[in-house]
């Protein structure tokens, strides 16, 4: 498609001839994609005016849903964002137009961390409330609004503005995280003050009952943990829905930091089960050598046996982990 390697270059000169000589504005290629995608996606002002006015569709769909809208926000082209909600009077973009994930402009603009184009879009009708379903888990999909995304991310900016705009600090997604459990999993202390400061609740739990605090200790993010530790108070010791504590979740990534971290400075217990087992024995089983020394080392029972009547030594995956507790029994004895 000429027409839309034109548009994709910049190439206005050509792009004017093409028009002129009668190419289709709304042309697509296989996926859907227009000519004006193509120029959205790579913030060439000039010729998005040009096949505005040729007649292009300002809300055409690719097919993932995305708009000429969508490209501009996901790559921040303030400038294109302003000429396609104004659209030269014509009926401009929809600032609330839906890819096929439920996300709209102001998600993608969101997770981008591009404050000028948030604005606009918020100027021009888009909410920091809308919840779209973003696939950011690994399990499942999940419905989530921008404060999410921006917490996630860390765009600290973002936030502020989207929160500034009437967007809800404590708003739950589909699995009853709040922006903050994100802001703590992606280890972004900025957010997690900015969202208690408006009221959001560093002890929340998500539907599985799991905290913030559960939710760093899992992604190894220690400043985070730290901070809900020392400057919230949060409880070490809390527990989800089927008794995993934060040590727990940490201990079974591998984050050795963390599970250092929650003995040391949060007084949790080290050899706390969930409804199946122990912290040594989950991370005896994904052989994270270093997590069951600190566990060990904090007094961890090496003798502990899990739902199925197992010991640690029984699970354990490697002979350096098996080595490291049977030095401890030795120990135990001696």
């Amino acid at each position: 498609m000429a027409l839309a390697a034109a548009s994709r270059a910049g190439d206005l000169d050509n792009l004017c001839v093409l028009l002129k000589a009668g190419a289709d504005p709304n042309a697509r290629d296989k996926r859907g994609k227009t000519a004006l995608h193509e120029a959205c996606s790579q913030g060439h002002d000039k010729c998005v005016e040009a096949l505005l006015r040729a007649g292009a569709l300002v809300s055409a769909h690719k097919t993932n849903g995305f708009t000429p809208l969508h490209y501009a926000a996901a790559t921040g082209r303030a400038s294109i964002i302003s000429i396609l909600l104004a659209s030269f009077g014509f009926s401009g973009a929809n600032a609330c137009d839906r890819d096929h994930k439920g996300e709209q402009a102001i998600h993608l603009a969101a997770r981008g961390g591009f404050v000028p184009a948030v604005e606009i879009l918020l100027a021009h009708g888009a909410s920091g409330n809308a919840a779209s379903n973003n696939g950011r888990t690994r399990y499942f999909q999940v419905k989530a609004s921008s404060v999410h995304t921006a917490s996630l991310h860390g765009h600290e900016l973002v936030l502020r503005l989207l929160l500034s705009s009437g967007a809800d600090p404590a708003a739950c997604d589909t699995g009853g995280s709040q922006p903050i459990h994100d802001a703590a999993a992606g280890g972004h202390v900025g957010c997690m003050e900015l969202l208690t400061h408006l009221g959001a609740d560093p002890n929340a739990s998500d539907c599985a009952g799991c905290t913030p605090l559960h939710r760093g200790s899992s992604a190894g993010e220690v400043d985070a943990a730290r901070w809900l530790l020392k400057q919230k108070g949060v409880d070490a010791n809390c527990r989800d829905n089927i008794g995993s504590t934060p040590l727990y979740w940490a201990a079974s990534r591998g984050r050795a930091d963390v599970v250092a971290l929650l003995i040391r400075e949060g007084n949790a217990d080290p050899s706390a089960p969930n409804a199946h087992r122990s912290p040594l024995h989950v991370a005896a089983g994904w052989r994270h050598l270093s997590v069951c020394d600190e566990l060990l080392k904090a007094g961890a029972d090496p003798l502990a046996v899990d739902r199925e009547g197992l010991t640690v030594l029984q699970v354990a995956k490697t002979d350096d982990v098996a080595k490291l507790l049977d030095e401890e029994l030795v120990a135990s004895r001696s």
